[in-house]
């Protein structure tokens, strides 16, 4: 090559590299090549516990653009939108961590955090007489109180033949044993009292001969005990009926347990149920028990009656007896039927199948993750109750719900077994609840940091443009394909597609609060529930054990066709 020609081509060469150089220069202080340019991601950088910040915004912004947890809050929202798309986001969310169970016929075996050996603990409710103190119920109190929990036990001194059922509460504290030093709940006064509730006898005819002993006053069985998503400490309990035999009323326990309202921090709120308050169902059984309220996310009461043959209605008018109330639920699923087992050869064995507890809500992943529809159920533990001439047996599940009426049951647990408890002797569940205020190892909910509403919104309106935008193309290409076939055009296509594109996800509307979020009826996976355990009729227990571990080996029930 000539030296001119190197000349030139250097000179050529030596333009280019100052021309590249200044456009690096336009892209580090622009952010962007120009109007067509694509967004820049940058690395992530973990600013604490749970905060993400992106690091480099696109299309032009900078990084003070985006909020603090955007790829968190980004991540979970496209989440959601699968399990939204999902016929059945169980299916998507359930897993089988647990390592005893990886034959879906073994049962989950929960280990409890209340105690060092992991073992369920013992309660003592010390009262006058030899009767045993069962049906035992535990509400935690507020942090700061001088004890953690106040709680309930049944007790049935005997006249005779017929037993009086009695309701015992009071504060109870954490000891020991004397020997073994294994850990108890006591009352810390070291004397359970009566709960002053009132009696009254049955109306004739309205018990069988069988039964006619219940027409008199009966006193008040199987007590369930739960918060509402107020606050509020209800009791449902069994007592004489009004319409039946042997029916189910609910009482705020304010009413009737001195001081409750100032040791729960609730004096502001108001009582609803200041005296037993009947229940109602469309269809009156004989004998009716162990009822509980479920709630939907706007914080609307529902009745839960019956599980096998699945009943539940809206709780609308609980001061007016009698009132006619529809029955909203979808039959039971054969998932859950199928427990039951076929005696129709044996006269000497039966089973059957009923609920057990209270409900609650959880989110089925870890805190902060964002609370909705597709990500968080209602559960409740129900029995299957075994009976033949020499014993009693009960097999215990979780029943999995959705989070919005009718609360179709769409999953259940394995059978549940309590660590420290003998599966020889009739272990049955009475109740659960969160204990957040002496397990819970997160901070509080915080919708401005953790709901991420603005984020989602904005991802949302993204959402609906691209499906919009899929739509008008499916809608063209209908329209090309109708002139080319020379026939006449169909909305069809861009009519279905366009009524998709409209169905965004509003769960996530611009709210103060997130309205599944709620300290006593809601947690997340990793926060600890307390479930409350019957031995025998002659004893009462507790295991704390996370929602994690409860919800372990979920049988999916098949979404309907």
């Amino acid at each position: 090559m000539a030296p001119r020609a190197v000349t030139l081509h250097r000179a050529i060469l030596v333009v280019l590299v100052a021309l590249a150089a200044v456009v690096s220069l336009l892209y580090l202080f622009s952010g962007t090549l120009g109007p067509d340019a694509g967004a820049i991601s940058g690395p992530d950088i973990v600013v604490d516990d749970d905060d993400v910040v992106d690091s480099a915004a696109g299309g032009g912004g900078s990084s003070s653009s985006l909020p603090e947890n955007y790829q968190r809050l980004e991540g979970q929202y496209w989440r959601n939108a699968e399990l939204r798309r999902n016929p059945s986001p169980l299916s998507v969310l359930a897993y089988c961590g647990h390592n005893l169970a990886k034959n879906p016929e073994r049962s989950n075996y929960l280990v409890s955090v209340n105690s060092k050996e992991g073992t369920m603990a013992r309660m003592r409710f010390p009262v006058e007489g030899p009767d045993p103190a069962y049906n035992p119920n535990l509400l935690p109190y507020p942090i700061g109180s001088p004890h953690p929990y106040i709680g309930f036990a049944r007790v049935t001194p005997k006249e005779g033949e017929i037993g009086h059922h009695e309701l015992v509460y009071c504060d109870m504290e954490w000891s020991s044993t004397p020997v073994i030093k294994r850990r108890i709940l006591t009352c810390a006064s070291g004397k359970a009292a009566a709960v002053p509730l009132p009696e009254w006898e049955s109306p004739e005819g309205f018990c069988s001969e069988e039964l006619s002993f219940l027409t008199l006053k009966n006193g008040h069985t199987d007590p369930r005990i739960f918060f509402s998503t107020r606050g509020e400490p209800l009791m449902i309990i069994g007592t004489n009926g009004i319409h039946n035999c042997l029916h189910q009323y609910i009482i705020d326990l304010r009413a009737v347990v001195p001081g409750l309202s100032t040791k729960m921090n609730l004096d502001s709120l108001p009582v609803r149920f200041a005296q037993l308050t009947e229940l109602n169902r469309r269809e009156i059984n004989e004998i009716e028990k162990n009822w509980f309220i479920l709630y939907d996310p706007n914080g609307r009461e529902y009745v839960h009656h019956d599980i096998a043959n699945r009943s539940l209605s809206v709780f609308d008018n609980p001061h007016i007896a009698g009132t006619e109330v529809r029955n909203i639920a979808n039959p039971t699923p054969s998932e859950v039927l199928s427990l039951l087992k076929d005696y129709s050869n044996d006269e000497n064995s039966a089973n059957h199948m009923h609920q057990a507890t209270n409900s609650l809500r959880v989110t089925l992943c870890d805190f902060p993750c964002i609370p909705t529809i597709h990500n968080t159920v209602l559960i409740e533990i129900i029995h299957v109750k075994y009976k033949n001439i020499f014993e009693i047996f009960y097999r215990r599940y979780v029943i999995v719900m959705n989070a919005t009426a009718p609360f179709d049951i769409i999953g259940r647990t394995p059978n549940l077994m309590y660590a420290g408890t003998d599966e020889q002797t009739m272990i049955y569940t009475v109740s659960m609840a969160w204990d957040h205020n002496h397990y819970r190892r997160h901070v509080p909910w915080d919708e401005e940091k953790y709901g991420g509403q603005d984020v989602w919104k904005s991802l949302r309106d993204k959402e609906a443009a691209e499906q919009k935008a899929q739509a008008d193309r499916a809608a063209a290409v209908a329209v090309a394909k109708a002139k080319a076939a020379g026939g006449k055009r169909s909305f069809s296509g861009e009519l279905i597609s366009r009524e998709a594109a409209s169905k965004t996800d509003v769960e996530m509307k611009r709210l103060k609060q997130n309205p599944l979020v709620n300290q006593y009826y809601q947690g997340w996976l990793n926060d600890v529930v307390m479930i409350n355990i019957g031995i025998n009729d002659q004893d009462s227990a507790v295991i704390h054990t996370t929602a994690r571990h409860l919800l372990s080996c979920i049988h999916v029930v098949p979404p309907s066709s």
